[in-house]
């Protein structure tokens, strides 16, 4: 259940990164049936991306093997981006947007500067500049999350270390305990301070 979780985790984040991908998707047009071919691009390049980060974290989190789940629960977690977290920054970009338009057009009414030319160019500019912020801003929580699951996972590959490590020293302790007297003696407790020194290293590093 835990590497299920962290799958949805992890394809959430591919959800976010997917952003940067849509920007530069929207930059050329794409998403207005124009540039076709830099779509399909970066539609491409964007799920390579995302094979390499899911193998990536994969590898890093240890998992055995790739099962069903695991992709699975990659897929829910960029569909509950999808569902979630984007509707929330496309709602945000469009009130921005509209918040923003109407400053504009109460500054030009006062001026007397409302010719249809200008005010198209000034809406297609604002929306770019919005949606460079919005895509801003989504990087900036990328490398937040992608960061906090970095910490999370060196945390818990630390603690997995320690609880070997400690394993390791209480079986040394009792075979120190059982070979007391005898010629096996030395070498148990040479073991012992070797494994006592690791533990130590280990615990320096929290």
């Amino acid at each position: 259940f835990t590497v299920f979780c962290l799958c949805i985790a992890i394809g959430f984040v591919g959800g976010v990164i997917y952003e940067i991908f849509a920007f530069f998707r929207w930059i050329l047009g794409c998403e207005r049936g124009k540039n076709k071919i830099f779509g399909g691009i970066f539609d491409f390049l964007f799920f390579v991306c995302f094979a390499v980060f899911c193998i990536i974290f994969s590898y890093l989190l240890h998992f055995s093997g790739f099962r069903v789940y695991i992709w699975l629960g990659f897929g829910l977690g960029g569909a509950l981006y999808s569902k979630t977290l984007r509707r929330i920054l496309a709602f945000l970009e469009n009130m921005c947007y509209n918040v923003i338009r109407r400053i504009i057009k109460k500054a030009k009414s006062k001026k007397k500067l409302s010719k249809v030319g200008d005010k198209d160019m000034t809406q297609d500019k604002l929306r770019r500049i919005i949606s460079a912020c919005v895509s801003a801003a989504t990087v900036l929580l990328v490398l937040l999350l992608g960061f906090l699951i970095y910490q999370w996972i060196t945390i818990a590959t630390l603690n997995k270390k320690i609880a070997k490590a400690e394993a390791e020293v209480a079986y040394w302790e009792e075979e120190c305990a059982k070979s007391e007297g005898t010629a096996d003696f030395y070498e148990d407790e040479f073991y012992l301070k070797w494994a006592l020194e690791e533990l130590k290293l280990l615990e320096g590093k929290k």
